[in-house]
C-alpha cells in the first residue's frame, strides 16, 4: 500500500523490521521484498520475482520465515513440497512432539553402522508421539525402495540410498502425525519420485464448454428484451413516407 505525503504525492509505506528481520503486512510488501531478494542473487537459481513471492507465501501458511521458505520450498513436477529437514524443523518447533526417534534395521535388528551395500532387509525405522497421542512408527525399506522403481534410481537415490530411506520413512511418519502442522504438504524427496501432474485436456475441454454455455444463458437472461419492428404507418393516398422524400443518389445538406 503508499500513503499520501503533504504535497499529494504517494509515498511507499514503510517496510517494518522486526526480531525475526522483514515484517510482511500486505501484498505490496510481499512483492517488495521478493524484488530485493531477486536482486540480491539469495533466490535459488531459476527463480523469477513472481515464483519467490510464492514461494515465501507458501512458507508463511505453514509458519515459515521468508527466508527460511526460500530455502525450504520448492516446486517438484507440479507440487509445492518441503525439505525433509524443514517439516522436521516445523513439528519439533510447533511444542507438539514429545518424543522423536529413528534408526535403521537390518534382519529387523537394530544397527549402529550401515554396510557399503545394503541389503534388501535394510530398513528405516521412524518413531514420533504428538502430545496426548499414542507413538506413531513408519518404516521403508530397500525393499520397498525397489518394488516402488526408486532403487539404484539415477540422482540420491544411487548417492545416497541410506539417507532417502530414512527421508521416505520420515515424510510418512510427520505427515500422519502432523498433518495440521504441515497442512498436508509433502516433502520434497517424495515429490522428486512421483509422476508429473497431467491434466486431462478431455475434463478442461469439457468444463470450459459448461462454462461457456452457462455464461451464454446468463447472457441470454441479463440481455434487454429486444424491441419490436413499428408498426407501419397507414399514409393517406398521395402521400410519400419520410425515408423516401429524399434520392439516395442525390446528397443532401447534411451530407457536406
Amino acid at each position: 500500500m503508499t500513503a499520501l505525503a503533504t504535497n499529494g504525492t504517494p509515498t511507499p509505506v514503510p517496510v517494518h523490521v522486526g526480531k525475526t528481520g522483514v515484517m510482511i503486512r500486505d501484498l505490496e510488501g510481499l512483492w517488495r521484498f521478493s524484488k530485493m531478494v531477486m536482486e540480491s542473487g539469495f533466490a535459488p537459481k531459476g527463480m523469477n520475482q513472481a515464483a519467490i513471492a510464492t514461494a515465501v507465501q507458501t512458507g508463511m501458511e505453514v509458519g515459515l520465515s521468508p527466508m527460511a521458505a526460500l530455502q525450504s520450498i520448492a516446486v517438484i513436477n507440479g507440487r509445492p513440497g518441503m525439505y525433509g529437514d524443514a517439516a522436521k524443523a516445523l513439528c519439533e518447533a510447533s511444542g507438539l512432539v514429545e518424543d522423536y526417534d529413528q534408526w535403521y534395521e537390518i534382519g529387523s535388528k537394530r544397527v549402529d553402522r550401515l554396510p557399503a551395500k545394503l541389503p534388501d532387509d535394510c530398513v528405516c525405522v521412524v518413531s514420533s508421539k504428538r502430545i496426548g497421542r499414542r507413538p506413531i512408527i513408519t518404516s521403508f525399506s530397500v525393499a520397498d525402495a525397489k518394488a516402488a522403481g526408486l532403487w539404484a534410481k539415477a540422482g540420491p537415490w544411487s548417492q545416497y540410498p541410506a539417507r532417502m530411506l530414512m527421508f521416505r520413512a520420515r515424510g510418512f511418519n510427520l505427515r500422519d502425525n502432523f498433518g495440521d502442522v504441515l497442512k498436508g504438504m509433502r516433502t520434497t524427496e517424495e515429490l522428486g519420485d512421483m509422476p508429473p501432474m497431467v491434466v486431462d485436456a478431455t475434463v478442461t475441454t469439457n468444463q470450459a464448454t459448461g462454462a461457456e454455455r452457462l455464461m451464454s444463458k446468463l447472457a441470454e437472461r441479463s440481455a434487454p428484451p429486444p424491441v419490436a419492428d413499428p408498426v407501419p404507418e397507414t399514409l393517406a393516398e398521395g402521400e410519400v413516407p419520410a425515408g423516401e422524400l429524399f434520392d439516395e443518389a442525390e446528397p443532401v445538406a447534411s451530407d457536406f
